[in-house]
C-alpha cells in the first residue's frame, strides 16, 4: 500500500474535525502509535474510541489493526538504515543510502506545505532585500541560496555574524526578508533577531530540522527539513544537507515557473 501518512494527508479535507485532530497527532506520533490500544490512542490524541474506528475507514484501512500494522512497516522502513560497514559491496552501499535519502525527502514532503512556499516566492519577489544569517554549520547551504537569488536578481546579503545580522536587520529597508538558517535554535539569540525583524516589518523565515514548537512560533514562515541519522563517521554529512537544497531548488524554481519572465527582463 502506499505509504499510510501520504494517505493520511491526501484524505484530510475528508475528515471531521475529531478526525483532523486525530490525524494530526498520529502524523506527529507515528513511531508511538503502534503501542497503543485503541483506547489509549484516543485518550491521548483528545477523541473518542469511536473516532479512531471512523478515521480508519475513511483513509481506506478496516481497522485499527491495519493501521498499527501499515506504521509499523513504516518505522522500520526509516530506521533501516544502518552504518556503512567493512566489506559491504557499492550495490549494498547504493541501497542504504537510497534508503536514507528517500526516508528524508519523504518526510520532507509531507510536512512540506505548497501554500507555504507559494506564499514565501510572493514575498521575495515583493522584497528589496533579502538577508541570509547561518550558524552551525549552515555555510554550505547558506552560499547555495545566495547564489540561486542572485540568479533571480534579487538583492542578497549574507552573514554568519550574528553581531552583523543584528545590524543588518536594524538598518535593512521596507519589504526586505531575513532568512535564518540553521540545525540547532539558541533561544535568546534567535529571538533578539525575530524580535527586531517583527518590529521592522521584515518577513521573517526559519529554515530548520529543529521541531520545537514555541521556538518555530518566532518566524512567520517556517520550512521544516527532517533528518534520519547522523553518521558516526562523517556527522556533518547528514541528510539535512540534502533536504535544504531539495528545498531551496523547490523555492527557485517555482519562483522561476512564476516570475521566470520578469527575471529575464532584468538587467
Amino acid at each position: 500500500m502506499e505509504d499510510i501518512l501520504f494517505v493520511i494527508k491526501d484524505k484530510k479535507t475528508k475528515f471531521t474535525k475529531k478526525e483532523g485532530i486525530l490525524a494530526a497527532y498520529v502524523t506527529v506520533h507515528y513511531r508511538n502509535v503502534p503501542e497503543m490500544s485503541v483506547q489509549k490512542l484516543a485518550k491521548e490524541a483528545g477523541v473518542s474510541a469511536a473516532t479512531v474506528v471512523r478515521f480508519c475507514h475513511t483513509i481506506g484501512l478496516k481497522g485499527y489493526f491495519q493501521l498499527k500494522l501499515l506504521l509499523m512497516q513504516l518505522k522500520e522502513n526509516i530506521d533501516s538504515y544502518g552504518e556503512i560497514k567493512k566489506g559491504e559491496s557499492v550495490q549494498q552501499v547504493i541501497k542504504k543510502l537510497e534508503q536514507q535519502s528517500s526516508n528524508a525527502l519523504n518526510l520532507t514532503i509531507k510536512a512540506l506545505d505548497p501554500h507555504v512556499v507559494e506564499s514565501l516566492i510572493d514575498q521575495l519577489h515583493e522584497s528589496s532585500a533579502v538577508y541570509l544569517y547561518s550558524a552551525h554549520n549552515s555555510e554550505l547551504i547558506t552560499s547555495y541560496i545566495q547564489q540561486k537569488l542572485e540568479l533571480l536578481k534579487i538583492p542578497v546579503i549574507k552573514t554568519a555574524s550574528y553581531k552583523n545580522a543584528m545590524g543588518y536587520l536594524e538598518q535593512a529597508p521596507q519589504k526586505s526578508v531575513f532568512v535564518y538558517i540553521c540545525e540547532l535554535i539558541k533561544t535568546q539569540e534567535v529571538k533578539q533577531l525575530f524580535t527586531i525583524a517583527r518590529k521592522k516589518e521584515i518577513h521573517s523565515v526559519m529554515l530548520t530540522t529543529n521541531q520545537n514548537t514555541a521556538k518555530l512560533q518566532l518566524a512567520e514562515t517556517v520550512l521544516l527539513t527532517k533528518n534520519i541519522k547522523k553518521s558516526s563517521f562523517y556527522p556533518q554529512f547528514t541528510t539535512v544537507i540534502e533536504m535544504q537544497f531539495f528545498m531551496a531548488q523547490v523555492i527557485f524554481y517555482g519562483y522561476l515557473a512564476k516570475y521566470g519572465d520578469e527575471v529575464k527582463k532584468k538587467k
